[in-house]
């Protein structure tokens, strides 16, 4: 899983626990960089389109996540708004991609 995260998700370092209350899946609780999401193994045909659309979807999130930060001068966690920046440019380059 730790792999995967690090390929997929540019998680690197992760804080990985498997969750055992998934329905017809598998469920873990990552924690990287002082944010927790969920990751979730599951057959390939719930997604219309597969995996390329809750990837689009986490993308847009993490955009939407870092244009609320810098709007309201966020810097919780972070010692420079720059990585806000940052942050929302990558989203937008993988959105673009």
């Amino acid at each position: 899983m730790r792999a995967l995260l690090a390929t997929h998700w540019g998680l690197t370092g992760a804080e990985v626990v498997d969750h055992h209350g998934g329905m017809n899946s598998r469920t873990w609780f990552v924690t990287a960089g002082g944010t927790r999401y969920v990751a979730k193994s599951a057959a390939g045909d719930w997604f219309p389109g597969g995996v390329p659309v809750p990837l689009r979807y986490r993308h847009a999130v993490q955009a939407d996540y870092f244009a609320r930060r810098i709007a309201g001068d966020d810097l919780t966690g972070i010692a420079d708004p720059a990585e806000n920046e940052q942050g929302l440019e990558d989203a937008r380059r993988a959105l673009r991609a």
